[in-house]
């Protein structure tokens, strides 16, 4: 091997012991430590805490609603707190006011508006809110199922009564129950198509349900709930219009008669006070909005069940119910619509007037 052969191996021997030598020391290097936090002498290291979450907040509101315990009104509004409770794992509770405990309906609705209550269960009025006079309208709807698209959740009704609700009177609809369809209990036999004044009728206290019967030919008083069933029994009155299934069995014993006018029907609402309501995280709105879409589903299957056992009731007490021919329905709204119509144009306005006769037929149909 020549000289200048010998001198390349040596140079390539060297560097490959260089490499060798370059990847051992790499292999016994360890990853320097991190340096340990500094700390004064006599300071303990702690851990950063975890935010604890805020407690939920908790209520104790009062609800009303103006029927005594036992009706189905009393036994619907302990449900919704019932569901109100278990919904919110026990942090809703109520306290229960049936009757007249806080005043009549309407004084408890004004209760609610000046954020004086919590909770009721009531029906609209003007007394409260003046433009809903447009719920008393007659002959919106013809039947059950017309009552219910118009009043049930969604419904036309429901959606312009609620609107009326939050803007003229602080407060929030959240769901409804009905009652019957509008009945008349009367001690006497009479011709619907002819009644000229001969029979004396008791009503609500409502400009509207005045003209209403007038124009049909009754003699309509005014008169206290507390007074009527005496008044029919000595004959002051012949007869008490536009109440509760759970009246119209009341009376049976005064009222031989029930007459199913079936001219239209006012439910009874959940309300809220609108204050009350703002206060509230959405969260605890929510629960409240779920519990009253569960409660409608059942209030208004379980009110149709209750409307269908009263007219058995009644049959099997011995009560002549007096269904309306089509044709007398038809003569009471012609006679009835023209005079109400323009009452309710003055209280709740053209735009409420144009927004029912939009959905009544009945309505479009005889405005003046």
């Amino acid at each position: 091997m020549t000289r200048s052969k010998w001198t390349g191996l040596v140079v390539v021997c060297l560097m490959l012991a260089l490499v060798a030598t370059m990847i051992a020391g790499c292999a016994g290097e360890e990853a320097s430590p991190t340096p340990a936090p500094t700390q004064s002498p006599g300071q303990t290291a702690t851990a950063t805490p975890t935010p604890t979450p805020a407690p939920k907040p908790t209520y104790n509101w009062i609800i009303s609603e103006p029927y005594p315990e036992g009706t189905p009104q009393y036994e619907g509004t302990v449900l919704f707190t019932e569901m109100c409770s278990e919904a919110s794992d026990g942090r809703m509770q109520f306290e229960i006011y049936p009757g007249n405990l806080l005043g009549n309906y309407i004084d408890q609705q004004i209760s609610l508006m000046r954020n004086q209550q919590d909770f009721a269960l009531s029906w609209p009025t003007s007394a409260v809110a003046p433009r809903s006079d447009a719920a008393w309208l007659g002959y919106m709807y013809e039947d059950w199922d017309d009552f219910e698209a118009a009043f049930a959740p969604g419904g036309w009704m429901n959606e312009l009564i609620s609107e009326i609700y939050e803007e003229d009177a602080n407060i929030k609809l959240l769901a409804s129950i009905p009652t019957s369809l509008t009945a008349i209990s009367s001690t006497k036999k009479f011709d619907v198509m002819d009644l000229n004044k001969g029979v004396k009728l008791r009503h609500a206290p409502s400009p509207v349900l005045a003209a209403r019967f007038e124009a049909q030919g009754f003699n309509p008083i005014v008169m206290n709930m507390s007074e009527v069933e005496s008044a029919l029994l000595m004959g002051t009155i012949d007869a008490v219009g536009f109440i509760s299934g759970s009246q119209l069995w009341q009376y049976r014993q005064a009222c031989p008669y029930v007459y199913r006018w079936n001219d239209g029907s006012n439910p009874m609402q959940m309300m809220v006070s609108l204050d009350v309501w703002n206060a509230m995280p959405k969260e605890d709105q929510d629960i409240i909005l779920d519990v009253a879409e569960e409660w409608n589903d059942w209030a208004w299957p379980e009110a149709k069940k209750a409307e269908d056992q009263l007219q058995a009731d009644l049959l099997a007490a011995g009560i002549e119910v007096i269904e309306l021919t089509p044709e007398e329905w038809e003569y009471m709204a012609s006679l009835a619509l023209p005079k109400e119509i323009p009452l309710i144009e003055q209280t709740a306005g053209k735009l409420v007037v144009d927004a029912i006769a939009e959905n009544a037929p009945m309505v479009a149909k005889y405005r003046p």
